[in-house]
């Protein structure tokens, strides 16, 4: 499987943490993937985990996987919940998706502290407020 990876940049997707309404009228965070390209992606598997060392001790949250079985062109897709005592820990989003036939991958990162209601700008391409990843 390794040798089906394109070393290659991985460019027109990125990830947004969006804060927004909830059903339940409360505001949330929620990660989404965005798809700039113009053509679909698919088989996308999103890894998402947290780490750090907030107050001196050494945290790891579970891995959590996320299947999407595809992401239309110039669309997105919510992938996960993000609860806010998570923010102090680095927030990993490995993220591997088909084009064609060819498989990509590429990293995200959002840092400690950098989600929060005071950082986030208005996301056109999802008509929301939230700190997009580029």
């Amino acid at each position: 499987m390794l040798k089906d990876i394109v070393d290659q940049p991985s460019e027109g997707i990125t990830l947004a943490a969006v804060y927004e309404l909830s059903a339940e009228k409360e505001m949330v965070w929620n990660v989404y993937l965005l798809n700039y390209k113009e053509e679909s992606i698919e088989g996308v598997l999103v890894v998402s985990k947290g780490y750090g060392e907030p107050d001196e001790n050494t945290v790891e949250t579970s891995v959590l996987r996320h299947f999407v079985n595809e992401i239309p062109a110039q669309s997105f897709a919510r992938i996960e919940p993000l609860q806010e005592d998570l923010f102090a820990l680095n927030n990993e989003y490995f993220v591997t998706y088909y084009l064609g036939s060819t498989l990509f991958e590429k990293k995200f990162v959002f840092a400690p502290y950098t989600i929060s209601a005071k950082n986030t700008q208005h996301i056109t391409f999802i008509g929301q407020q939230g700190i997009e990843l580029l």
